[in-house]
C-alpha cells in the first residue's frame, strides 16, 4: 500500500510560506547553515573560474548534491514541529543519529555529481582550446561558436540527471532524517510520491531550480533562499507522506 498522498500544485506555495515561517522562527540557525552554502559557492567560483566547463559542471553538480546538504534545515523544521530546541547544532545531531544512511545517500549523489562535472568538462574540452573563463565564456563557447547542438546535449543531459536526482531525493532525505528506514525504502517512497503528484512536484521542482538560480546569481541570497527552500521541503515531505504509516 502506498505511503504517499496526492496533492495539487497550489500546495507548493503553502510549503514556501511554511518554509519562510520556519526561517523566521529560527533565523540564526537557518542563516548559519545558509552561510555554509555561500562559502561552498564562493569556493567553487574561485576554483573553477578559469575553466568554463569545470565551473558550469561544478555549480550544477553542487545543485545535484544539494538534497543531502540541506539536512540541517529538515532537522530544524522537525524540531520546531515537536517543540525541541532548534539550535545551529541540529545538523550535527541529525548526522549523529542517521549518519550511516545519510552518508550512503550522499555518496550516491556525489557519484552522480562527479560524473556530471566530468561530462561537462569533457564536452567543453572536446570543442578545443580557447574558452573564455567564467559562465559567460561557457555560454559563448557553445553558442557564439556555433556549437548549439552540443549546448543542447549538455542541457538535455543535465535536465535528465536533475530529474532523476529530484525523483529519488524529494522525499527520501527528509524521510531518512525523520524515520529509521532503509535507504531503499526512502528512495522508493520518494519516487512513488513524485509519481502520485506529478503536477505538484513538477511545479515544486521548477520553483526550487528558479529560486536556487536566484541564490547563486546573487550569492548572498543563498543565506536566505536555500534555508527557506530547505524548510519548505520538509513541509512538502510531511504533506506528501503519511508519516503514521511510514
Amino acid at each position: 500500500m502506498s505511503l504517499s498522498r496526492s496533492v495539487g500544485p497550489a500546495r507548493v506555495f503553502a510549503w514556501l510560506r511554511a518554509g519562510w515561517r520556519d526561517f523566521r522562527a529560527v533565523p540564526g540557525a537557518s542563516a548559519a547553515h545558509g552561510l555554509v552554502f555561500l562559502v561552498g559557492a564562493l569556493l567553487i567560483l574561485a576554483i573553477g573560474w578559469r575553466s568554463s566547463g569545470l565551473l558550469a559542471g561544478a555549480f550544477s553538480g553542487f545543485v545535484l548534491v544539494g538534497p543531502i546538504l540541506v539536512t540541517g534545515f529538515y532537522e530544524l523544521s522537525r524540531r520546531l514541529q515537536t517543540g525541541e530546541a532548534a539550535t545551529p547544532f541540529a545538523l550535527l545531531d541529525v548526522w549523529r543519529r542517521r549518519r550511516g544512511r545519510l552518508l550512503g545517500f550522499g555518496a550516491l549523489l556525489a557519484l552522480i555529481g562527479t560524473g556530471w562535472v566530468g561530462f561537462s568538462v569533457a564536452l567543453v574540452h572536446a570543442m578545443g582550446p580557447g574558452a573564455e573563463p567564467g559562465v559567460i565564456g561557457f555560454l559563448r563557447q557553445f553558442v557564439a561558436t556555433g556549437n548549439t547542438e552540443l549546448f543542447l546535449v549538455w542541457c538535455m543531459t543535465g535536465g535528465m540527471t536533475a530529474a532523476i536526482v529530484f525523483a529519488i531525493s524529494a522525499v527520501s532525505v527528509p524521510m531518512l532524517v525523520d524515520r529509521d528506514v532503509s535507504l531503499r525504502e526512502a528512495i522508493h517512497a520518494s519516487v512513488a510520491a513524485v509519481g502520485q503528484s506529478p503536477a505538484a512536484m513538477g511545479v515544486w521542482a521548477a520553483v526550487v531550480m528558479a529560486l536556487t538560480l536566484v541564490g547563486f546569481v546573487t550569492l548572498v541570497g543563498l543565506v536566505v533562499v536555500l534555508p527557506v527552500l530547505g524548510h519548505a521541503a520538509w513541509h512538502a515531505y510531511c504533506e506528501l507522506i503519511d508519516r503514521d504509516r511510514a
